[in-house]
């Protein structure tokens, strides 16, 4: 939010979509509360971990239904482009190959972003939540980054709100739910009294930005990235 989201806005102000915003909102803030509850508790059991799941998935259902009943302008616009691009898309073989391939690459990649990442906080004698709050963090949001400048670039700058509302909304549900399940999760004590309420003070922000005026706009923008700065700074002091 802080980071990727202040930096879009500063490029170009974020329109909001009020239909969409009235689901969006109760579900990133929700999910936000939830994933601090989680947290609070200093440990987070596989029991929590398959709560999460199935909130993700009521969550999906949910926005999968109101999309369909939606019938608006942008909704038939997103359809003539779909029918448009279905010609260019039908190499479904190749389309499968790019999928597996990037996905054999994340993989690759986030191994050794975390094996870099545990050696970098050892070298530095900082704690590993620390390393994961700023170094992990940024590379893991980069692919989000380049989507949402992208997006700005092409004129559609809802796209780059919506990207970091449902990012949000999967890694608290999403990730932290299955890596729960996966290996239940033990919560370092200066996460659940600092920086979990550092997200739900931001999050809190960001809903109040984009109900007011239904925009974010670059002054708005360039709070964000400013108290990214400032977050930062406190990271490196603690």
């Amino acid at each position: 939010i802080l980071l990727i989201l202040g930096f879009s806005a500063l490029v170009m102000p974020l329109p909001v979509n009020p239909a969409s915003f009235r689901r969006d909102s109760i579900a990133l803030f929700g999910s936000a509360v939830l994933g601090a509850g989680a947290v609070m508790l200093g440990h987070i059991s596989a029991l929590m971990g398959a709560v999460l799941v199935l909130v993700l998935i009521g969550y999906i259902y949910w926005a999968y239904r109101s999309e369909r009943q939606a019938d608006d302008d942008e909704a038939h616009r997103h359809e003539a482009e779909t029918a448009d691009a279905a010609p260019a898309t039908a190499n479904a073989l190749a389309l499968g190959a790019m999928v597996v391939a990037g996905l054999a690459a994340a993989i690759y990649g986030a191994r050794l972003l975390v094996d870099g990442a545990v050696v970098l906080a050892t070298d530095m004698g900082v704690s590993e939540s620390v390393i994961g709050l700023t170094v992990v963090a940024v590379g893991t949001s980069l692919p989000e980054l380049i989507a949402c400048l992208v997006a700005v670039y092409r004129k559609h700058p809802d796209v780059a709100l919506g990207n970091i509302v449902g990012s949000n909304i999967y890694n608290i549900l999403g990730i932290l739910g299955l890596t729960a399940i996966v290996h239940p999760l033990d919560v370092p004590a200066d996460l659940a009294r600092v920086d979990v309420l550092v997200m739900l003070g931001v999050t809190a922000l960001l809903l109040v930005q984009l109900r007011r005026g239904w925009s974010m706009s670059r002054a708005e923008g360039g709070l964000l990235l400013a108290l990214y700065v400032g977050y930062t700074a406190m990271l490196m002091a603690r």
